[in-house]
């Protein structure tokens, strides 16, 4: 069929708009391409380390970007825990927040009723915020939050008496060196075992962090003087305690390099343990910590200790043999007691004292105690041991009289009169006896002095 030039032309026109916008769309398609491909090579090589981390390793996460690029990160972990009497509460811990930066926090909760958050940066005020919940969850977010290392717990009342499930994410923003090469270490320590969310400049990976290895073969000995405590990370009971009076277990295993100090920390309910800072005198690859909060005074021991008790419980470090002055060099126990059991109790916070059971002589003896912080729930306070085995978190009597050592002086421990009150019924004591012989010795020599300097003017 013969088409005249004409008609040639029409439909040359008619099938150009048709052209055009395949050719359009190709275009758009190639650039989709381009782009998302130059989005997906921004952050590249995203390496993390160790591969089988467990609670308290510091994760180290690098890669490459383009040449000084800013790169969003975010770790997301989720913690459930169980309310008592109506009110929820969880210590995460000391988190090391970097003071070059943006960052930002959130952490949702449900269900419950409200959540509060408080957030104490070491030596100023603590930043409590507070928020209702929309139907059953309450969100919290939190932007730019200073330098520095910060104490957080998180608490408020729950809408039911069933558990609530609190989601934590944390964003931090990094920066690509010239090369283009970035790297960012973050501390585990705060995160529950199981798994994590880590997201990297749009690259998401799901971190399995585990329980810290144990040996639950061994079992605790006496920890008094050069015989401390050796233990285990074991289940429920097998340091050798009863079953029937073990109320929580709580475990950790931190590698330990001599002379650096490391943060046992701790976070189930029921356990007034926040942290204990140990320094030890050797390197170990895994030093384990035990923590069995007991509902009676413990098998280990022969009486209870003397004063009202607000915990009985069982501390081992390391393994059989491990806690002895010659590996361990410092360790500090930090604890909280609930404001409400003292007001209930009528017990002044100074009155509170950490005893430990000395297993050789089979005796309680105080430990030097000192009040260090507090929050919207707890007073902390903090003692120091080379000794672990048997403790008891009790209120001294006020008119009791304890006998102290120079290693833990009770003037130092209860500053608001229980000590250095002398009672009247007691024998006076070596200190006052020496101090007065030294005045009337003192007023003696004072009076020879000046007879002899009278003498001395007549002549």
């Amino acid at each position: 069929m013969d088409i005249s030039d004409e008609q040639k032309n029409v439909m040359i026109n008619n099938s150009l708009p048709h052209g055009r916008s395949i050719l359009v769309a190709l275009c758009i398609f190639c650039i989709l391409l381009i782009t998302i491909s130059m989005a997906a090579a921004a952050v590249s090589q995203v390496q993390v380390s160790p591969e089988d981390p467990v609670v308290g390793d510091e994760i180290t996460v690098s890669g490459m970007a383009a040449p000084n690029e800013k790169i969003d990160t975010s770790v997301t972990f989720s913690n459930t825990v169980s309310p008592t009497n109506g009110e929820y509460t969880y210590r995460v811990g000391n988190i090391d927040i970097p003071s070059k930066g943006s960052n930002s926090f959130s952490v949702t909760g449900t269900p419950v009723k409200d959540m509060w958050i408080s957030v104490k940066l070491y030596g100023l005020v603590p930043l409590t915020v507070s928020k209702d919940a929309s139907g059953t969850t309450a969100k919290i977010s939190q932007s730019n939050v200073p330098g520095g290392t910060h104490k957080i717990t998180i608490g408020g009342l729950a809408d039911t008496s069933s558990d609530v499930d609190l989601t934590i994410k944390a964003t931090l923003g990094i920066e690509a060196d010239p090369s283009g090469h970035f790297t960012y270490t973050y501390d585990t320590s705060s995160i529950p075992a199981g798994d994590f969310q880590l997201m990297v400049g749009g690259n998401s990976q799901t971190i399995a962090l585990k329980e810290p290895d144990s040996d639950s073969s061994s079992t605790p000995e006496s920890s008094s003087g050069s015989s401390s405590g050796g233990n285990n990370g074991g289940g429920g009971g097998s340091s050798g305690e009863a079953n029937s009076i073990i109320d929580v277990v709580e475990s950790k295993s931190y590698r330990m390099v001599a002379g650096t100090p490391v943060t046992f920390e701790f976070s189930e309910h029921d356990n007034p343990l926040v942290y204990i800072n140990l320094t030890t005198k050797k390197t170990k690859y895994s030093v384990p910590v035990r923590i069995e909060i007991l509902s009676d005074t413990s098998t280990f021991v022969d009486t209870p200790a003397d004063g009202t008790i607000y915990r009985n419980l069982n501390i081992w470090i390391g393994y059989e043999g491990f806690a002895t002055p010659a590996n361990i060099q410092e360790a500090s126990i930090v604890f909280g007691v609930e404001e409400q059991w003292l007001a209930e109790h009528g017990i002044d916070p100074s009155r509170i004292v950490l005893m430990h059971y000395d297993m050789d002589n089979d005796s309680w003896e105080p430990l030097s105690t000192k009040m260090i912080d507090s929050d919207n729930t707890h007073i902390y306070y903090m003692a120091n041991t080379l000794s672990f085995s048997p403790f008891a978190i009790i209120a001294i009597d006020e008119e009791s009289v304890m006998d102290s050592d120079p290693e833990t002086p009770i003037s130092s421990t209860i500053p608001n009169g229980t000590d250095g009150t002398e009672d009247s019924g007691s024998e006076p004591s070596s200190v006052p006896i020496s101090n007065t012989l030294i005045m009337i010795f003192g007023l003696v020599a004072v009076t020879l002095l000046a007879g002899i300097i009278r003498g001395r003017r007549q002549r």
